[in-house]
């Protein structure tokens, strides 16, 4: 009789432990199937497919440049949309890097709703980014911009 005493104690204890809290009862997941890629390098060709779909970062010269003319221009403020950190995550960090180094307040999010290329809100700033980049931005025709400041918007490369 005692050998069963002590378990139903325990388990009413955990029980009113749940309860109120303190104990936090999870289940483990179930695994069904395990999936591994193959090691190793890729191929030539894959990685020529690759590099075609990602857009590359600034160069240092292009940054300087680009902060020079944001400086002109004075604080700031500007978004910066990526379709996908895979696709476009080194060149919207080289794009912060230069407007924050020039003092704008400068966002960076991620947006699976960019069209394919580079848009932006504003002419002057198209023509500053096309002017000091080898970028071609184009302007944002359907700008509804209600944010703050401005906004380039790098899409999937075309």
């Amino acid at each position: 009789m005692r050998e069963h005493i002590i378990p139903s104690i325990v388990a009413s204890c955990v029980a009113i432990a749940a309860s109120v809290g303190f104990v936090h009862v999870t289940r483990t997941p179930e695994v069904t199937r395990v999936v591994s890629a193959p090691a190793g390098a890729i191929s030539a060709a894959k990685a020529q497919r690759l590099a075609k779909t990602v857009w590359p970062e600034l160069n240092q010269a292009e940054v300087d440049g680009l902060t020079a003319k944001l400086k002109e221009w004075g604080p700031g403020h500007v978004t910066i949309f990526c379709i996908e950190e895979s696709k476009c995550g080194d060149l919207s960090l080289s794009l912060e890097n230069a407007f924050e180094s020039a003092h704008w307040i400068t966002n960076t999010m991620n947006s699976p709703m960019v069209p394919p290329g580079i848009i932006s809100s504003s002419t002057d700033l198209v023509l500053m980014l096309n002017a000091s980049t080898d970028l071609r931005v184009t302007l944002d025709r359907d700008n509804k911009n209600t944010g703050p400041g401005e906004y380039i918007a790098i899409g999937a490369k075309p």
